[in-house]
């Protein structure tokens, strides 16, 4: 079954009402000049960083995605010299530039589906921080949970406006394995055109949920430690009742 990475403009309809974490990263990385982004896409977080004046390097191993990014910066002069879109993984990617920032927005950490790979991105942010640096990771929290079920029947989540004249119908169904903390999404997407059904398109997601404390030992095997875990974009502390999950973490023995 596809990704929705194949479908970059679908994907940018469906994340468009999501802003709070823009101005929180714009925020907190307002004196970091240079940052490493992993998972870019087609540059929800990117550009605007981009446009406050920071530089990019706008990671994602998706072709479609990066392709979506570099058409949106192309005719801008300011995004095209801040934004450097690279094709490349996570676990493996290496720089010899070191970033004041490393930043994994929208729980995209939790996309690598095994402890391997969790560790090898982590080593790949480890190596990548400068002495002062530091990294927000954005984490699937406990909420996630309340939405796991094993129905087979797709939920209506939102009506996704793509013009005046058309619109596609949102629906999901979430599935939850314990044993390997694994949690599928099927997502089907159905598209009207003035009111009426024109067809439909579905697509698989798979995450790997880790807890706070799973992450913090991870971490720690690569040599970062945590700084803070937030537990919403206003930068509150996290709790078990938090929407959300930012962890900062810096390199160890960092002052």
């Amino acid at each position: 079954m596809k990704t929705i990475v194949e479908n970059p403009s679908l994907y940018d309809l469906l994340y468009l009402d999501i802003r709070e974490d823009i101005e929180m990263y714009r925020g907190i990385l307002k004196e970091s000049a240079n940052i490493l982004e992993f998972g870019a896409g087609t540059g929800r977080i990117t550009i605007p960083l981009a446009k406050d004046g920071h530089n990019i390097c706008a990671v994602d191993l998706s072709k479609e995605m990066l392709t979506g990014l570099k058409e949106k910066i192309s005719s801008d002069p300011l995004l095209f010299k801040n934004i450097k879109p690279v094709l490349a993984n996570m676990c493996s990617y290496q720089s010899n530039i070191k970033y004041d920032a490393v930043i994994i927005p929208l729980t995209s950490f939790n996309y690598l589906l095994t402890k391997e790979e969790q560790l090898a991105c982590l080593k790949s942010v480890r190596q990548a921080l400068s002495s002062s640096g530091f990294a927000i990771i954005e984490l699937l929290s406990k909420k996630t949970f309340l939405d796991t079920n094993q129905s087979s029947d797709f939920t209506f989540v939102k009506r996704i406006s793509v013009d005046n004249n058309s619109y596609y119908d949102y629906y999901r169904i979430t599935k939850l394995d314990f044993n390997s903390r694994t949690i599928t999404q099927n997502r089907l997407f159905k598209y009207y055109k003035n009111n009426q059904y024109i067809s439909s398109e579905e697509y698989l997601w798979n995450n790997r949920f880790v807890t706070v404390e799973d992450f913090t030992l991870l971490a720690n095997e690569v040599g970062l430690e945590i700084d803070e875990v937030y537990g919403n974009c206003q930068l509150e502390k996290y709790n078990d009742e938090s929407e959300d999950v930012f962890v900062k973490v810096r390199g160890k023995n960092n002052e």
